[in-house]
């Protein structure tokens, strides 16, 4: 019943053939790792203590700074493209394709199609969220002419160079090379594009530094300060009063700002003062270990100078 009502509404709403998408729909192959990998185990993620030192090892790599480098050089005229339109730096968008895909080499191996109906029907974590992306990924693939059976992406059913979700493709994927069409899969020019504009359409603001290292007075209570959303609840200079200080030394007094912590193991943890361009990061992906990785990695890219 579940499947029936999702085809009648697609063929209702977008014109999606019944026929087409129910031979499709009847034949998908649940891929169970999926559902295992985007399911939480409450009793496993209370065994696993997060480490922001641990974590950032998987990107900040000398293998994932060559290839760094070298995909710098390769795309540089599209690089500073879409930084001097979008007022995006070319390193944090570097930054974002080597921590997803290092540098397109590693764009997921489950069938989209099949993943996202698993992850619809097959499982209750999210069901509405994927719902939705399936919806998103038959619209854009009958607008993009895609195959749905060559398409694969993650385990969530993100794609292409830049892992996109369907409904991030359909919004904010954009022709940056303008040769007619839009492909995150093949072209890193539009995957940089698409990057940039992502960014730009989630608060990015040109010129504005992301984040800097903080030294706690010991007398005050980090917890009072920490953001608990995705977005600033401060500024530098009402954190440099509470006790947190820009150790850099570089954020402007009135930049809107918020305290984020990393843990280190244990109890231990470092604290990074975060601007809106940081929190602008999180949208890409919710996680401010994620966000801070990719600057981590966008700084790590850039060439040494002495």
């Amino acid at each position: 019943k579940e499947i029936a009502k999702f085809v009648e509404k697609m063929h209702l709403d977008h014109q999606i053939s019944k026929s087409w998408l129910n031979s499709r729909i009847k034949n998908y192959v649940k891929q169970k790792k999926a559902i295992r990998l985007i399911s939480p185990d409450n009793k496993k993620r209370k065994k696993i203590k997060k480490n922001w030192y641990a974590y950032r090892k998987n990107f900040i790599t000398s293998k994932n700074i060559n290839s760094g480098r070298k995909f710098l050089i390769e795309n540089q005229s599209s690089l500073e493209k879409a930084s001097k339109t979008f007022g995006v730096p070319v390193y944090i968008i570097a930054g974002i394709i080597g921590v997803e895909t290092r540098f397109g080499k590693i764009k997921g191996s489950f069938p989209v199609f099949d993943t996202l109906a698993s992850l619809s029907f097959d499982q209750n974590h999210r069901k509405d969220f994927f719902k939705k992306e399936l919806k998103e990924f038959l619209i854009l693939a009958k607008e993009n002419q895609i195959d749905i059976s060559q398409a694969y992406g993650s385990f969530a059913g993100a794609m292409g160079i830049p892992q996109f979700m369907p409904s991030s493709w359909r919004s904010y994927a954009i022709d940056f090379n303008n040769d007619g069409r839009i492909d995150l899969i093949n072209s890193s020019y539009d995957a940089i594009g698409s990057i940039a504009n992502f960014l730009s359409n989630h608060g990015w603001k040109k010129n504005e530094l992301t984040h800097a290292l903080a030294k706690i007075n010991k007398k005050t209570n980090p917890n009072n300060f920490l953001a608990h959303s995705l977005k600033t609840r401060h500024n530098v200079e009402l954190l440099s009063k509470a006790g947190f200080y820009d150790t850099s030394g570089l954020l402007p007094p009135k930049q809107a700002a918020s305290l984020i912590d990393l843990p280190i193991g244990k109890k231990n943890k470092i604290f990074w003062i975060a601007t809106e361009n940081f929190f602008s990061i999180t949208m890409y992906n919710r996680s401010y270990m994620y966000a801070a990785a990719v600057l981590d990695l966008a700084d790590a890219l850039k060439p040494n100078i002495k």
